[in-house]
């Protein structure tokens, strides 16, 4: 349940510090270099080398970054706008949309859904907008709302077409595909976006701005206003021969978005990729907004490792269940 935190304080509330966490700042910056980026380029000549990239990061990372990805950068700017012009009411206003208390996933503002699985809070707050926004911007802004809901709905109609465009390249890399009669349907899924604050920390070295997890997508994709916070981590299971056990920060980069491997790649996959763990830490210079689509199957969808992303003789890891099981016991 939301609860009115003071993001202005100068010193961190009991609430919000953390016994452990990693210093975030203790390894070099990341340069571009480091992470796999992709070009999307509608060349067909340019197919197969994006689907022995996108194989690769999805072995060896779990996440990438995309660059050309067709997603307009005019919408992009306009829902950055309205993100932060949503997160700087006054926190008498945004409780006045909190989500209500439940699991499931619902409209409206407060703390992430992962904050109850913990004692202590996380120094960010989130507005969540499942299907359309119009209810909540009414009541935020009654008079002056529908920019606000133009421009989350174009930014959800051009992510959920980037997000069916990788799918079926992620699908390609496994020798599957959407038309596979095990593969469950993404028919009219309600689209599903999280607009984040991480709002300036008195004392980032206590904090978190959101705690080690992985989604429950098919896939993520992220677009970050500035650097400074997200990171992912490599771990024993990755493949590269590099040092493990660590985490990566991921800078911002032009106009690119970054997309994540979410549980339900795992599942399809059998296990031969893997969601990747990512946090985000607290810092003490800058205001940051993240703008997140998830692309997930629908809840009653059955959700299982696809036949021909198995090897001959290999068991399955997973058991077919339905997407919102899943969702609600883990993977």
């Amino acid at each position: 349940m939301a609860k009115i935190i003071d993001f202005s304080a100068k010193v961190l509330p009991d609430s919000h510090i953390w016994d452990t966490v990693e210093d975030g700042h203790r390894h070099d910056p990341v340069i571009e270099e480091s992470i796999p980026t992709i070009n999307l380029s509608n060349n067909p000549d340019d197919y197969t080398m994006i689907l022995n990239q996108i194989k690769d990061a999805c072995n060896t990372r779990g996440f990438f970054i995309v660059t050309n990805h067709g997603v307009s950068m005019d919408v992009i700017h306009r829902c950055e706008k309205e993100c932060k012009r949503l997160f700087d009411l006054e926190p008498c206003e945004k409780m006045s949309v909190a989500r209500k208390p439940t699991y499931e996933i619902s409209s409206g503002y407060g703390s992430f859904l992962l904050s109850d699985c913990f004692s202590k809070s996380f120094w960010s707050e989130s507005f969540y907008v499942v299907g359309s926004p119009l209810e909540h911007a009414k009541q935020l802004w009654p008079d002056d709302y529908q920019s606000f809901c133009d421009a989350i709905e174009e930014f959800q109609v051009e992510m959920k077409y980037l997000a069916t465009r990788l799918t079926n390249l992620i699908l390609a890399t496994l020798g599957c595909s959407i038309e596979d009669e095990d593969f469950p349907k993404f028919e009219n899924p309600t689209p599903f976006t999280s607009l984040n604050s991480y709002p300036v920390c008195p004392e980032p070295e206590k904090a978190i701005g959101l705690a080690p997890h992985k989604d429950f997508s098919m896939i993520t994709i992220l677009r970050q206003t500035t650097d400074g916070g997200l990171q992912f981590y490599r771990g024993k299971n990755d493949t590269e021969g590099q040092i493990t056990d660590h985490w990566v920060p991921v800078p911002k980069i032009g106009d690119a978005l970054i997309v994540v491997l979410g549980n339900v790649s795992q599942i399809y996959s059998n296990g031969r990729y893997r969601s990747v763990l990512h946090r985000v830490v607290a810092n003490q210079t800058i205001h940051r907004h993240v703008m997140t689509y998830f692309h997930t199957p629908l809840a009653n969808a059955k959700v299982g490792p696809l036949k021909k992303a198995m090897n001959e003789g290999d068991s399955s890891h997973y058991k077919g269940l339905e997407c919102g099981e899943y969702r609600r016991f883990g993977s």
